[in-house]
């Protein structure tokens, strides 16, 4: 009761966000439910954010359908529903958040039609699920990224003394019934540190002096696969979309940066993007 408003009379120990709606929908949008997680990065979340954080269903009149506030042991974000082995099923990332740099290292889980958790699914070779993309396949395979802090020598690229630590930025396609890594991408392995638009000593990034304060050189932040089997990645440092073979893990295209293979046109700036998705729109 400590956290609660009193907004529902049958639930007072509730506390869910309230929407701020500026411009019905009066008929005009898809018809559904809404899928938020709200939070906050202050302290005092009372005039921040939600004072109950978590997943909530909500209509899209802002009534809410389900509170998931105590589902999840600990920050949850990403929240979402999909089919697994023709079910429907909802998911959100679950664990540490790093809103400092603007990544997470954690799992994912899964609950049924009854909000039971039925699957935890983290990431293999020893590695944590980062927050921002997870996307179910064909109701069988997850995609998700990886935020993997590690040491190299960073002098090419600016460093100082003791400046070591970058972030690999990885993704996996996985099996969600097994557990299986089908594909694991890692950027350090197809992708020069040069091709960043924020350089190590801007400090933006990162200040690479431990695992915490690791240059984030490339950050992604979505991945999708094309029914060709091969993957899109927006590395939102880098300020490119990739299209990257779904075998071998090699470049195929660039789309922005420094390196890009399409001409945009004049005056046009791309750059720090988010969210890329292959279309069937032509």
């Amino acid at each position: 009761m400590a956290l609660a408003d009193g907004s529902y009379r049958s639930r007072p120990d509730l506390s869910p966000p309230h929407l701020n709606i500026t411009i019905p929908c009066q008929g005009r949008c898809e018809s559904g439910f809404l899928f938020v997680a709200p939070f906050t990065s202050f302290a005092d979340p009372v005039d921040h954010g939600p004072l109950q954080q978590g997943p909530y269903i909500l209509t899209d009149t802002g009534e809410l359908v389900w509170s998931g506030y105590t589902y999840f042991s600990t920050w949850s974000g990403n929240f979402q529903a999909a089919r697994w082995k023709g079910k429907d099923v909802l998911f959100a990332f679950e664990g540490a958040h790093n809103s400092l740099h603007g990544h997470g290292h954690g799992h994912h889980t899964f609950l049924d039609q009854t909000y039971q958790n039925i699957r935890e699914l983290r990431a293999g070779h020893h590695l944590l699920s980062d927050k921002h993309e997870f996307i179910v396949v064909n109701e069988t395979t997850a995609l998700f990224q990886i935020y993997h802090p590690k040491q190299i020598n960073l002098t090419p690229y600016g460093a100082v003394d003791g400046q070591t630590w970058i972030v690999d930025a990885k993704f996996q396609e996985m099996d969600i019934s097994s557990g299986d890594v089908l594909f694991e991408w890692s950027s350090l392995d197809h992708i020069s540190p040069d091709e960043t638009a924020l350089p190590l000593p801007l400090g933006q990034a990162g200040i690479g002096y431990n695992s915490s304060t690791a240059w984030d050189y490339f950050h992604i932040n979505s991945i999708a696969k094309g029914d060709d089997g091969n993957y899109l990645v927006s590395a939102r440092h880098a300020s490119t979309i990739y299209k990257i073979n779904g075998t071998d893990g090699s470049i195929i295209w660039r789309l922005g940066g420094k390196a890009s293979d399409f001409e945009l046109g004049p005056n046009v700036t791309f750059g720090f993007q988010h969210h890329a998705r292959f279309s069937s729109l032509g």
